[in-house]
């Protein structure tokens, strides 16, 4: 059997979610597969597994003005915004000119940031296309007008062969929640959530790496890519000087706009500012005894893999923050806290609460890695099948 080539797109206009989640399915998919990842992140470098490779986009923020400037830099290409989006153009036509893929996958944005993925899914009839989504992507009406906008909906009804679902339909009905019409509703297939099983032997390890005292808690406080996350980050060094008694890894973002200044920041050994570009996060999510986030998806379900109490200071205007963790809340112990100024109490009543906790998780599927990669590696082999038997020629003297 010859080895699919499978192209991930991930777009750069958001946070480094999309390409944590896409990079744990890409590795999954190289040990059957070549697997080349396409995207305008930096990050890649860190964030794509070694197993696989990927191309990198002159990325949206560097020539961007506007974009630029909500990080408080200067484009890279003065007044070079058609220009950097012809390299973009360019660069993503030659990869997929040279590397002749046999799927390829797109997640939460259909065509991609600025529909720049439009000719290239509709240039390759040939090519299985994939959309995988994290199961709850926002309000409805904010869904309908930034993600499943007509020409979305119209890619994915016309171009997409499946809707990959990394979520359990006991957290989100996606045909319900937001109103997929029949054709796209036929599409779903729900895979499991998108998170790597952690050890017991893992997680001791690492809490001994830390250099735990005896009885001593470790809270871990992370607010994702860091945009629109640096007042939970502030919020949290701020909490780790009225409990002496724990130790706190606060995780700044790479995408974080604070300049940190270690002497005001690192308190010793007990306080340790960690950049995200840590390999170690998840098994710090999954070993640390309470865990404070902004409830990312991958925040969230890292956490959810060990035994730590989990608290949540959602962005109250991001509805998947705030409902993806009190839906998960039924399964597991996560407090949603709607205002950084009651975070100090909820960070008590962690501290204080009885040791055991109820953890319904196993009752969701977390399996996700492994179908998804089932469900995409059968359908490209049945479609090769299917294209060669109908390119086997008529045997003489049989109609």
């Amino acid at each position: 059997m010859n080895q699919s080539r499978i192209l991930i797109f991930t777009h750069d206009g958001r946070g480094l979610g999309h390409l944590r989640r896409l990079s744990r399915v890409g590795k999954v998919l190289q040990e059957h597969a070549s697997v080349l990842f396409i995207t305008g992140h930096r990050e890649a470098s860190w964030l794509v597994p070694p197993e696989c490779e990927f191309i990198h986009l002159p990325n949206l923020d560097s020539f961007d003005p506007r974009r630029s400037r909500q990080w408080g830099r200067q484009p890279f290409l003065h007044d070079g915004l058609s220009t950097g989006r012809r390299l973009r153009r360019d660069v993503i036509a030659s990869t997929i000119r040279q590397f002749e893929p046999d799927a390829i996958i797109l997640d939460y944005l259909p065509l991609g940031m600025e529909e720049e993925m439009r000719e290239f899914l509709s240039a390759l009839p040939s090519c299985r296309k994939y959309f995988i989504s994290r199961g709850i992507l926002g309000s409805p009406d904010q869904v309908y007008r930034d993600v499943l906008t007509p020409s979305a909906v119209h890619a994915l009804r016309e171009m997409y062969h499946a809707i990959l679902v990394m979520s359990d339909v006991k957290i989100v009905d996606m045909a319900k929640e937001y109103s997929l019409e029949p054709a796209l509703a036929e599409k779903l297939a729900y895979v499991g959530y998108a998170v790597e099983p952690v050890s017991r032997e893992a997680i001791n390890l690492a809490r001994t790496k830390r250099e735990l005292p005896p009885d001593a808690k470790w809270v871990v406080c992370t607010a994702g890519g860091g945009k629109e996350g640096e007042s939970l980050i502030r919020r949290c060094w701020e909490i780790s000087q009225v409990f002496p008694e724990c130790y706190f890894d606060i995780v700044t973002g790479s995408r974080s706009r604070l300049l940190l200044e270690s002497d005001s920041w690192i308190d010793g050994h007990r306080v340790h500012l960690i950049p995200t570009e840590s390999r170690d996060l998840p098994l710090m999510h999954a070993a640390a005894d309470v865990v404070i986030s902004r409830g990312g998806y991958n925040s969230l379900t890292e956490a959810c893999m060990g035994s730590a109490r989990i608290i949540v200071a959602p962005i109250m205007t991001d509805y998947e923050q705030v409902h993806h963790a009190r839906r998960l809340s039924a399964y597991r112990d996560i407090r949603v806290v709607e205002s950084l100024s009651n975070l100090d109490l909820a960070l008590d009543e962690c501290l204080v609460a009885e040791s055991g906790i109820t953890n319904r998780f196993s009752e969701l599927n977390m399996d996700g890695l492994r179908v998804v990669s089932n469900v995409i590696l059968s359908d490209i082999e049945q479609h090769r099948v299917r294209g060669a038997a109908c390119n086997i020629p008529a045997q003489e003297g049989v109609a």
